[in-house]
C-alpha cells in the first residue's frame, strides 16, 4: 500500500508539473533581473517535493522491509540503496537549472555532477555489498525448504 501511494503521489506531482508548465502565461513569464526561468523554477519544487517523498519513503521501507522479511534484510538495503541513487538524480535535475541560472561557470557544474556520481556508486556498492552477505543465508534456507518440501523417494 506504501509502494501504491508513492507511486500515485509522484504521479500526481509529474501530471501537476505539466499542467502548470503547460500554461502558456507560465511558460512567458520571466523574472526581471533573474537568470532562472519560470518553468526552471516550478520543476526545481516540483524535484523538491518528489526528493521529500522518496526520501520518507526509503526511510519508511527500510524499517518495513526489516519487520515483514527479516530473513532478507540485504535486499531490503539494495532497494533503499536505488531509491537514494534516485533522490541523487532528482536533486541533480531539479538544482541544474538553479545552479546554471546562478553560476555560469561549467566546472562548477562538473563537480556537482562528479560529487554525485561518486555518491552514487558508494551507495550502490554498499547497497550490493549488503545484499551479497545476505545472499549465503537465503539460499541456504531456500535450499532447506527446497529439500523438504521434494516428495519422499521410492
Amino acid at each position: 500500500m506504501l509502494t501504491l501511494r508513492l507511486v500515485i503521489a509522484l504521479l500526481g506531482l509529474w501530471i501537476l508539473r505539466a499542467v502548470i508548465v503547460g500554461l502558456s502565461f507560465v511558460e512567458q513569464f520571466q523574472i526581471p533581473d533573474f537568470n532562472i526561468p519560470t518553468v526552471g523554477l516550478i520543476n526545481a519544487f516540483v524535484y523538491l517535493l518528489m526528493i521529500i517523498l522518496l526520501l520518507n519513503y526509503a526511510r519508511d521501507l527500510g524499517g518495513l522491509w526489516q519487520q515483514a522479511f527479516s530473513g532478507y534484510p540485504g535486499l531490503g538495503v539494495l532497494l533503499v540503496g536505488l531509491i537514494y541513487v534516485l533522490v541523487l538524480a532528482a536533486i541533480y535535475n531539479g538544482a541544474r537549472p538553479i545552479l546554471v541560472g546562478f553560476i555560469p561557470d561549467p566546472e562548477i557544474l562538473m563537480v556537482v555532477q562528479i560529487t554525485l556520481i561518486v555518491l552514487a556508486l558508494l551507495i550502490l556498492a554498499r547497497a550490493v555489498v549488503q545484499a551479497y552477505l545476505g545472499l549465503a543465508p537465503w539460499i541456504s534456507r531456500w535450499i532447506t525448504n527446497l529439500r523438504q518440501t521434494e516428495p519422499p523417494a521410492k
